[in-house]
């Protein structure tokens, strides 16, 4: 993948609507400045070619350090379960904590939306002007996309 495809594809990440990504990927402290950054995709293959190649290209990875077509075919079968899911933040970020390429989160809007996690009650109490980590009702599904995309790449 070259720079101008990486940038493409994170562009497209970060004009996604949240509510209808298929998935989404949130990067950790050591990516960017800002701690909390969401990229959404249109499927589990877009996903995988992020997670597997434009996260390290945007980090300067060297071509001999970018991860090869078996480990994006690797994460793209890991990204269609949460127990895959899971496995795969663990192992990208054993193998790229060097270059500061964490992954924290991977999911999908519903997850963050009505979800029991921690980070979903945490976001939920950053978006509730009551600070609740209320599940958000669907009249206001639009202004929290709207809140979850203000943190993309």
């Amino acid at each position: 993948m070259t720079q101008d495809e990486a940038l493409n594809l994170c562009g497209a990440a970060a004009d996604r609507d949240p509510i209808t990504a298929v998935i989404g990927i949130r990067m950790g402290r050591q990516f960017f400045e800002d701690p909390l950054v969401f990229a959404w995709f249109s499927s589990t293959e877009e996903a995988a070619k992020y997670v597997s190649s434009v996260v390290m290209i945007a980090l300067g990875a060297e071509a001999d350090e970018l991860p090869d077509e078996d480990y994006e075919a690797d994460a793209a079968e890991w990204l269609k379960s949460k127990e895959g899911q899971q496995a795969l933040i663990a192992h990208h970020n054993r193998l790229y904590r060097p270059l500061g390429g964490m992954i924290d989160w991977i999911g999908n809007f519903d997850d963050l939306a009505i979800g029991n996690g921690d980070l979903a009650k945490d976001i939920r109490r950053d978006f509730n002007e009551d600070e609740s980590d209320e599940i958000i009702s669907e009249a206001s599904y639009k202004d929290f996309a709207e809140f979850l995309s203000s943190w993309s790449i």
